[in-house]
C-alpha cells in the first residue's frame, strides 16, 4: 500500500493468511478487516494510518473517504512538525 500510495480496504481477511501475520502472532489479536490510507504531504509519503476490525460491519467507501481526509490533516501536521524541528535546530 505504501509503495502505491493508494488506499487499501480488506473487508474480510482470509482466515489462513490472517492467522499467520506478525501482528496476530505477537499480540494474539485476530485481524478480520483492515482499512489503510497513505499520509502524503507536499508529494512525500510521511506515514500510513491503519484501522483494524470495524465493529458491526465491514469498512465502507465512506470510511475510506473519512480516513483519507483525516490522513491529509495528519500528514500536514507531521510535515509541519518536521519543518519546525529542522528550523529550530539551525
Amino acid at each position: 500500500m505504501a509503495e502505491t500510495r493508494l488506499p487499501l480496504v480488506i473487508r474480510e481477511m482470509d482466515a489462513e493468511s490472517s492467522r499467520d501475520s506478525a501482528v496476530d502472532i505477537s499480540t494474539d489479536f485476530l485481524a478480520r478487516s483492515v482499512l489503510c490510507v497513505p499520509m502524503i504531504a507536499r508529494g512525500e509519503l510521511v506515514g500510513v494510518i491503519e484501522l483494524v476490525n470495524k465493529v458491526g460491519e465491514p469498512f465502507t467507501e465512506d470510511d475510506q473517504t473519512l480516513l483519507s481526509s483525516i490522513a491529509t490533516y495528519a500528514a500536514v501536521a507531521v510535515d509541519n512538525a518536521r519543518m519546525f524541528r529542522k528550523h529550530r535546530s539551525l
